[in-house]
């Protein structure tokens, strides 16, 4: 099986990001915040970051508006406004960008990026909607603890 390593952001400074992905040979950085932008963290603006990524040898691919968590399409949220994940999971676009992170994940050594300090619960969605293999392991940063730890599923 794959392994896709997973990793927030949360408010960690750019060079220990950076730092992390390179501990784990990352190649390739998928970000998947459906809007990658932040007001307290800039960072890792769009922009900002897949600089910093790219002239730290990794590649930068943005995939947030494929498998974000914040579809575009009105009919994927519920009446409360919360996104409906297994209305997205059948959705074509979203299946063709996880089949595009699937091959990814074949070629590359593949992180998938959220803006949480504990970036499972984000992703979970993206993988349970998506019905594929879940993830073997994932990379986990703690602010609190500016380490990070692997974790198995």
């Amino acid at each position: 099986m794959r392994t896709i390593y997973t990793i927030g952001h949360s408010s960690h400074t750019a060079e220990n990001f950076l730092a992390l992905l390179q501990q784990y040979c990352i190649e390739v950085l998928v970000d998947t915040r459906s809007a990658p932008y932040s007001r307290y963290s800039p960072q890792f603006d769009r922009e900002t970051l897949r600089d910093a990524v790219t002239t730290a040898g990794i590649k930068y691919l943005y995939l947030g508006d494929v498998v974000g968590g914040r579809p575009k399409d009105e009919c994927h949220y519920d009446d409360q406004g919360r996104a409906r994940y297994g209305k997205m999971g059948k959705d074509a676009e979203f299946l063709s960008g996880i089949e595009r992170l699937e091959r990814g994940a074949g070629d590359f050594r593949v992180a998938l990026m959220c803006s949480e300090e504990d970036p499972p619960t984000a992703i979970d969605a993206c993988s349970s909607a998506a019905s594929s293999p879940r993830a073997e392991r994932r990379l986990n940063t703690s602010e609190e603890l500016g380490k990070c730890r692997l974790r198995r599923r």
